[in-house]
């Protein structure tokens, strides 16, 4: 449930609260008013009683003692007898209908709920019955007399007395009954009924006021408690909402946290979630971007073929639908659109081709910002900084510069077309982040391209220093053979020479082991026609190494060092032995080639100074190419000499 759906839910309970304790309390005084009008009414009946009873005491004064009531009567203005007989009839009349009016109120009978208060009802209703029963009697007693033309008479009392009328004689007795009821029995009973009846009125007010607090206490803590809940429900949520940014502002991109309340909160960390899912997918995006350009760099890539992959990877992976290689021309005050690449939107209203001025248009940003910028389309949509382009179908632009030691020599214009939506600021940042990689691979891989042709030029250096040292051995050799005048073996050795030059003069810098191995058997056996029977030598190249590629002439050196170190020294004869296998080390797979001799020995840092230049040039030959090589030289007197190369095999190549 929403929080404001729950706060209106709690402002409608506040407001029918308040309408109910309202109703409570209207209803509340609404009772209490008709029990006070109930008990009043109580009161105004036993004051009407007295006056019935008054009446009554005047009329029978009237009727017995007239001479001294006629003289009271110019005192008090008292009315005649018949006027008194008819008002004390009326106010019976009224009296009656009024009491029993009470008698039967709703205002009453809510009250009688106690039993022994309606107990009391029902004796005050019996003895009012008899009572007025009475008076009725009375009243057909006056009329007779009235009807006699005795009321008034000075001698009423001796007639009444002397009269053998029976109604006449019963006239004092409905006079007492009547007095007696009215004076003692009813006024006394209703007095004590009206007096309980107030005690119980005050038992109802207690209670009504005790609902009434009931009533205001159970809603007020309803209310205290639902805003309760709500509140602590929020700060629970606040807390999981605080994690969840903690969390977030940590790098931690996989804890997914929710609140389960199905409000404002549940729907902010659903966003949250959805945003930190984004986020790891814009930096995973870019890894990949990065990744795929780096696994399909070689170095045999030109700059604008680099770029090309660059962009061919942003429109794969991104929703890019064109891009514009602008380059700076070297004067510096114009460009020109090199390339595009995807969908490049055309207005038909001029050419994509030829140079522009840099003056007034996006670029000159770009050169004095040297950051990515976000291109409003409809700046350029008048056409000057980029003639040709439709605008009107450009989404959204972002203009990327291409930097090479810190300036900028390209720009790369990314479109986003109507179709798709525009780039949002994940897009930037992802868009910025890569352009910024693609910067720096531009520029570092052209700095790499350089220091790589310095490496080779370097190398070749190297290489090509062995060649004028091995011709000058050899020649040396023909030289000797020439002089001893053994035309037959100066004749195998030029041919064989033939050969080796043949091999020593192709353009490849590289060769297979198996091809340095037949080098270098007819290298010895140029040797061995100096020699003669004092040099042997073997040559064996495992099958599984043999197609591997090392760089050309990389052990001629090794081995003219075991020749001229190892077996010249002898007094008879020496061997050179040449081998190639596979070995397994700590987990790896590596290439040993082993070259020995059985010579007296040396240690190669006892060299003296003009000797050892082709060991050292084979060291640094292998610390160019293959620097995690492992090169080992072991050689004591009268032991021998030992030369060990091992190359990994993730290092070569076939």
């Amino acid at each position: 449930m929403k929080i404001k759906t729950k706060y209106l839910l709690l402002n409608i309970f506040i407001i029918l609260s308040i309408i109910i304790i309202l109703a409570v309390s209207f209803w509340s005084a609404y009772q209490i008013n008709a029990l006070e009008r109930t008990i009043s009414t109580g009161f105004n009946l036993i004051a009407e009683t007295r006056s019935v009873h008054n009446l009554l005491k005047d009329l029978i004064f009237d009727m017995f003692m007239p001479q001294m009531y006629n003289l009271l009567k110019d005192l008090t203005y008292s009315p005649s007898t018949t006027s008194l007989l008819n008002a004390w009839i009326d106010q019976n009349d009224k009296y009656r209908t009024s009491l029993y009016r009470f008698l039967n109120s709703n205002e009453l009978k809510p009250l009688l709920s106690d039993p022994e208060l309606k107990e009391k009802y029902d004796a005050a209703l019996s003895i009012t019955g008899k009572t007025f029963d009475q008076i009725e009697e009375l009243k057909k007693g006056f009329k007779n007399l009235q009807e006699k033309g005795l009321l008034g008479d000075e001698k009423l009392y001796f007639k009444l007395q002397s009269s053998e009328d029976y109604s006449m004689q019963q006239l004092f007795n409905q006079l007492r009954n009547a007095n007696y009821y009215i004076t003692f029995t009813f006024e006394s009973y209703m007095n004590y009924f009206i007096k309980s009846l107030q005690a119980q009125s005050d038992r109802i007010q207690q209670s009504i006021i005790f609902i009434f607090l009931i009533v205001v206490a159970a809603v007020g803590g309803m209310i205290v408690l639902g805003s309760y809940m709500i509140s602590r429900q929020m700060t629970k949520n606040l807390g999981v909402v605080r994690q969840s940014i903690q969390i977030l502002s940590q790098g931690d991109f996989t804890s997914r946290l929710s609140v389960n309340s199905a409000d404002e909160f549940d729907e902010l960390l659903t966003n949250m979630n959805a945003l930190v899912i984004r986020l790891k997918n814009n930096i995973n995006s870019v890894l990949t971007l990065m990744h795929k350009v780096g696994m399909s760099i070689n170095f045999d890539l030109k700059q604008m073929d680099l770029i090309g992959l660059v962009c061919h990877t942003i429109l794969d992976e991104t929703k890019i639908d064109g891009i514009l290689f602008i380059r700076i021309n070297e004067a510096g005050g114009s460009f020109t659109i090199t390339k595009t690449y995807g969908d490049i939107p055309s207005s038909g209203r001029g050419n994509l081709k030829g140079d522009r001025k840099i003056k007034n248009s996006i670029i000159e940003t770009v050169l004095a910002e040297k950051n990515p910028i976000i291109m409003d389309p409809s700046l350029s949509s008048n056409g000057k900084a980029l003639p040709g382009i439709d605008f009107s179908r450009i989404k959204s632009a972002m203009v990327l510069p291409v930097l090479q030691e810190h300036e900028v020599t390209g720009v790369l214009i990314l479109l986003t077309l109507g179709e798709h939506e525009p780039l949002n600021d994940l897009d930037h940042f992802k868009l910025q982040t890569f352009s910024e990689y693609a910067a720096l691979l531009v520029d570092n891989y052209t700095k790499y391209a350089e220091l790589l042709k310095k490496k080779e030029a370097e190398y070749m250096a190297l290489q090509f220093q062995v060649q004028p040292h091995f011709l000058y051995n050899i020649l040396n050799n023909l030289i000797g053979l020439n002089r001893k005048g053994d035309t037959k073996r100066l004749e195998e050795t030029v041919f064989a020479l033939k050969d080796m030059m043949r091999y020593t003069t192709q353009r490849d810098a590289w060769t297979t082991v198996s091809r340095e191995f037949e080098f270098l058997q007819q290298y010895l056996r140029v040797q061995k026609t100096r020699f003669g029977e004092k040099l042997s030598f073997k040559i064996e190249c495992e099958d599984t190494t043999r197609d591997y590629k090392i760089p050309k002439l990389l052990l001629q050196p090794i081995v003219e060092n075991a020749v001229i170190h190892g077996i010249e020294p002898l007094k008879a004869g020496g061997m050179v032995s040449v081998s190639s296998k596979h070995v397994d080390m700590q987990q790896k797979e590596f290439l040993e080639i082993i070259i020995t001799d059985n010579g007296p020995g040396f240690v190669y840092d006892r060299l003296p100074s003009g000797n050892g230049i082709g060991l050292r040039n084979v060291r640094e030959r292998i610390e160019h190419v293959f620097p995690k090589a492992i090169l080992s030289i072991e050689g004591d007197n009268g032991t021998g000499t030992a030369f060990s190369l091992k190359i990994r095999i993730k290092d070569l190549q076939k």
